[in-house]
């Protein structure tokens, strides 16, 4: 339940169903099939996604470092797509510091659609991130036969986001935040856009009304493009 700020009532958002299996010892589950909802416009509950996260290490803290994740249209519908997915050095709010994702298609061809390396940095303690690198590869080499450590391939570098927050709201939402993108030559990377975002209040779904973007022809905003 969140507090919609049209109203100041407080409403049903999403509802999250998760059956843990395999669990060991610790209490750590090595499988969870997660169901997740979330209110229509109406107040009806509507499936979003349905996953199945197979979780092979988790950290003293009982955080999922190694994880392979299989998203579905449904319980037993559509596979949609694959992902392998590993943290790498945990912030005491449990964010992963640098996180790395690869996707692959649905058919679950070893073809991969991307793979992103995630820096983050300057985060509070609710976990709300001050500051984001995403890079994305082409290509990498997945150790053990495609369940151990994620190596990106220097050079397969497709693009880079850097993005800092400089506001949140309650719910960890962005208010006022830059995205600087960059593009990869094959040797560095060259700038891109520069945007400046200042969002409004957030539904209880974390929708905003309203959203006011500038484009920058640089990072030093000297020339605004639209």
């Amino acid at each position: 339940y969140v507090v919609d700020g049209s109203d100041s009532l407080e409403k049903l958002s999403r509802k999250t169903f998760t059956l843990n299996e395999n669990i060991n010892n610790r209490g750590d589950a090595g499988v969870q099939k997660v169901t997740s909802y979330a209110t229509s416009d109406q107040g009806e509950l509507v499936l979003v996604t349905y996953q199945e996260l197979t979780n092979r290490e988790f950290d003293s803290q009982h955080n999922v470092l190694n994880q392979n994740v299989l998203t579905y249209s449904e319980v037993s519908g559509t596979l949609l797509d694959v992902q392998e997915v590993r943290n790498i050095g945990l912030h005491s709010s449990g964010v992963a510091l640098k996180r790395i994702i690869v996707t692959y298609p649905e058919n679950f061809a070893w073809e991969l659609i991307d793979v992103k390396v995630i820096e983050n940095s300057d985060i509070d303690s609710s976990g709300n991130v001050g500051r984001s690198v995403i890079t994305k590869y082409a290509e990498c080499a997945i150790a053990n036969g495609g369940t151990g450590a994620v190596t990106p391939t220097p050079g397969s570098e497709i693009d880079r986001q850097t993005i800092t927050t400089a506001e949140f709201d309650l719910r960890g939402n962005a208010l006022t935040q830059t995205i600087l993108s960059e593009y990869w030559t094959g040797t560095v990377f060259m700038f891109s856009e520069f945007k400046d975002i200042i969002n409004n209040a957030y539904d209880i779904h974390d929708r905003t009304p309203r959203s006011e973007i500038k484009s920058w022809s640089d990072a030093s905003r000297t020339e605004l493009v639209n």
